[in-house]
């Protein structure tokens, strides 16, 4: 694997985050040093340098937020020595938004390198700085965030902890469509789970909540669980109403990953009902579109579901 360094040039590292926190001639106060590398001499602790001397919050969190795209020139260990390096400058700045948000990148990087523990750690260290985060709305995104870690890591005890937190920072923002999303994934996760009574609670709040806040996508994913659990528990005919609905909706706002999902549980449907014409239908429709966005794997799993379907005729 070649040295991050050699990759990104003679530049050096700061030297490129330079270009990332100076947008259109905007130069921020920062020291030659940082400004322009030192050739192949230049270390990480030049790189933060960039972070601490940018000059407010704002930038730091765009020199955090565009890091993760150097992932392909630097090793994830050397990008994770970097993002602990600009943890106290956080600190230093009273930010503790931005320093949560390093610790959910530290925490996906370690996932990568198959650290589980390490990931575990970090996100609950992250989890530790939210009640610090001003805006309960801004908190309740690092949440969902490392729920989705915790989702990935299959952590179901703490990812329901973390969606019950973040339920209750968007209901405090008064953030009515990020309710009604942390109430979506509540319900999936409740379905998973088995608990089937209350995931139709969880589906049921986030539709209502959409509805009423004329949130059309919202709506539609709503619909889209609402008829994956009836369907999961035997109500065939509710499966088929909120999906249908589901799959105009999602026309209409323009999902098209959101249509062909809902089209291929319609499918499930009615396969399930032994009406093998109305699940090849559905399934052709939803096939169409996974190849027209090109999500392979989707793809891969309707073809089975057809195959599986002619073979059982």
């Amino acid at each position: 694997m070649h040295n991050c360094r050699e990759m990104i040039g003679p530049i050096g590292l700061a030297g490129l985050l330079l270009s990332m926190l100076s947008p259109l001639g905007t130069t921020p106060t920062l020291s030659m040093k940082a400004q322009f590398g030192t050739q192949t001499g230049e270390t990480i602790t030049d790189a933060t340098q960039a972070v601490q001397d940018a000059p407010d919050r704002k930038d730091r969190s765009e020199v955090q937020g565009r890091a993760a795209g150097q992932q392909a020139a630097a090793p994830e260990r050397e990008l994770i020595t970097w993002y602990e390096a600009m943890l106290p400058r956080f600190r230093v700045a009273g930010d503790p938004e931005g320093e949560a948000n390093t610790l959910v990148l530290i925490a996906e990087t370690y996932i990568r390198i198959g650290e589980r523990e390490k990931a575990l750690e970090a996100c609950g260290r992250g989890l530790a700085l939210v009640p610090a985060i001003k805006h309960p709305q801004r908190g309740s995104v690092v949440v969902r965030k490392i729920a989705g870690i915790y989702k990935s890591l299959g952590e179901q005890q703490r990812m329901t902890e973390a969606l019950t937190q973040a339920l209750l920072l968007v209901r405090a923002a008064g953030d009515h469509k990020g309710e009604a999303q942390v109430l979506h994934d509540l319900a999936t996760l409740s379905q998973a789970l088995g608990q089937q009574q209350q995931a139709l609670d969880y589906g049921s709040q986030a539709l209502k909540i959409s509805r009423e806040s004329g949130d059309r996508a919202g709506e539609a994913a709503a619909l889209q669980i609402l008829g994956s659990i009836y369907f999961q528990a035997g109500e065939k005919e509710k499966a088929i109403d909120a999906l249908s609905q589901g799959v105009a909706l999602a026309r209409e706002v323009k999902n098209r990953a959101g249509e062909a999902r809902a089209l291929q549980l319609l499918g499930e449907v009615y396969q399930k009902m032994n009406e093998n014409k109305k699940a090849l239908d559905h399934y052709q429709q939803a096939l169409a579109i996974w190849r027209e966005i090109g999500n392979s794997k989707a793809e891969a799993a309707v073809l089975g579901r057809i195959a599986r379907l002619k073979h059982d005729r």
